[in-house]
């Protein structure tokens, strides 16, 4: 064993490190070839576009991960009142507001899909079970269309017809993803 370590170090003592090394990146050697340019040019230019391809794939990751996440809803501060003034409070809405509400419905239905669309049919027949599920009431369509565009999710009019795009339904027994944070 010793004599055969001995033999490989004297061949690699005779080999020369220039020839060498310029072989060990063919990909390098025929880019330069093809460009005009020098192997080491064309290894820092590679080099770069890895570092940029990385960097780019790095931001779309982050962008795919929150840009389906509902934006945090800004709550109103509480008016100062002047001493002696009583706070008005206001009416109500009408009893088809009342009810269980749509987004409760779509944080444990509704997930983001990039080209997902669903019809506000689907949407308020999987809403009206899941409240049958549970023994509460529905709001009305009316509501229901207005809660969904509160929490983010967007809808388009095609051909007649009100499409909710992005979303789609949690499969059964299938957990959901959701960003937290």
């Amino acid at each position: 064993m010793r004599d055969r370590i001995c033999d490989l170090q004297a061949q690699l003592s005779g080999l020369d490190m220039e020839k060498v090394l310029r072989s060990a990146d063919p990909q390098a050697e025929a880019l330069a070839r093809l460009t005009g340019s020098s192997p080491t040019g064309v290894r820092t230019a590679l080099a770069l576009l890895v570092a940029v391809l990385i960097e780019l794939g790095s931001g779309l990751g982050l962008w795919l991960a929150t840009s389906g996440a509902p934006a945090v809803k800004q709550t109103k501060r509480p008016e100062k009142l002047n001493a002696g003034e009583e706070k008005a409070v206001p009416e109500t809405r009408d009893d088809s507001d009342a009810g269980a509400s749509a987004e409760a419905w779509a944080e444990v239905r509704v997930e983001r899909h990039l080209n997902g669309q669903l019809t506000a049919q689907e949407l308020r027949a999987d809403y009206q079970r899941w409240c049958t599920a549970r023994g509460a009431e529905p709001i009305s369509s009316n509501a229901f269309g207005r809660q969904l565009s509160e929490i983010g999710i967007q809808r388009k009019r095609t051909g007649g017809r009100t499409l909710y795009v992005g979303v789609g339904l949690v499969e059964p027994n299938r957990p959901s993803l959701r960003v937290v944070g």
